[in-house]
């Protein structure tokens, strides 16, 4: 009794400002990376976006966020930027809490996600910095949607 593990709920606040902190660390490594994207880094980037698509009938939520997340923190990776991955990587402890949290209320492959991910792929493709961080902007924004609308909806049952 009262032993092992608890998981602290994850408030509107918390998703608000991870998503916050997570779109400012991304954001700016797309800047850099549009800047010094090479074909290697393009073609290891189409890879693992490759690998997050999925469709309704074949859809694993778990198997889902491992992707993006591999697909994401390699954009940061790819920066070369050991601050801004070590930021990042201290900041997945959370995202995995939002993450595990939506578990709760699990849906299919968000509609979007596919399309934002190509779209984040194209601009790094242009070497565009603007459209790049438009591009991430949109794909948080709509992401702390998703998340705070599954938040919701699970406190209300």
């Amino acid at each position: 009794s009262r032993k092992g593990t608890i998981v602290k709920d994850i408030s509107e606040q918390d998703i608000l400002e991870i998503e916050q902190f997570r779109t400012i660390i991304e954001v700016g490594a797309v800047d850099i990376l549009a800047r010094t994207i090479n074909e290697e880094k393009i073609s290891k980037l189409e890879k693992f976006y490759q690998e997050t698509l999925f469709t309704e009938s074949v859809f694993n939520y778990s198997e889902f966020m491992k992707r993006d997340a591999i697909f994401h923190t390699e954009i940061i990776r790819m920066t070369g930027n050991n601050k801004l991955l070590n930021a990042y990587k201290k900041l997945n402890a959370h995202i995995q809490l939002v993450r595990f949290q939506a578990r709760k209320k699990p849906i299919g492959p968000l509609p979007w996600t596919n399309t934002d991910h190509k779209a984040i792929l194209d601009a790094l493709r242009m070497n565009d910095p603007i459209k790049t961080m438009d591009a991430i902007k949109d794909h948080r924004k709509k992401a702390q949607d998703a998340f705070m609308k599954r938040k919701n909806s699970v406190t209300k049952k």
